[in-house]
């Protein structure tokens, strides 16, 4: 058997958006996500050449913090370079992903989503049995269509 040299944490979990600000409202205004770092828009040929991208495209990376947590998120635009806006494949498709967020107030953080953001749960809020006791969870798609979860310990 190899030896392996296994991964010591998550660092980061990088979101491809449509409109960085679109997204920003939703992740900074909506759920309370603070801005670690905006690199504005760059060209920045070493960050192009790593991903294989052309270095006549334009990058513009918002990493914001998940409080508690040590992964952060970026959210990332590109500019002038072909691409497509590609559906999100349905919630129990392979090749898809959600994400959770536990919230201590389900209510008030699912109000302030909605004051920048049209959403939709995705079925019915639900109390179930974690692995931290009885929480109660909601799924729900951001601006770009990745599924978000919201976790809420029970009372």
């Amino acid at each position: 058997m190899p030896t392996t040299a296994p991964p010591d944490f998550l660092s980061n979990l990088s979101l491809h958006v449509s409109d960085v600000e679109t997204s920003l409202a939703f992740y900074r205004d909506g759920l309370d996500l603070p801005i670690l770092l905006d690199t504005g828009w760059t060209s920045d040929p070493a960050r192009l050449a790593v991903a294989g991208l052309p270095l006549t495209a334009s990058l513009r990376s918002v990493t914001v913090e998940i409080p508690g947590t040590a992964p952060n998120m970026s959210l990332i635009e590109f500019r002038d370079i072909e691409r497509e806006i590609v559906p999100q494949p349905a919630f129990q498709d392979a090749g898809g992903v959600h994400f959770a967020f536990r919230v201590t107030d389900m209510a008030k953080s699912l109000a302030a989503v909605a004051e920048v953001a049209a959403i939709e749960p995705l079925g019915t809020p639900l109390e179930i049995l974690g692995a931290d006791g009885v929480v109660k969870i909601v799924f729900f798609r951001d601006p770009d269509g990745f599924v978000v979860e919201l976790i809420e310990k029970a009372a």
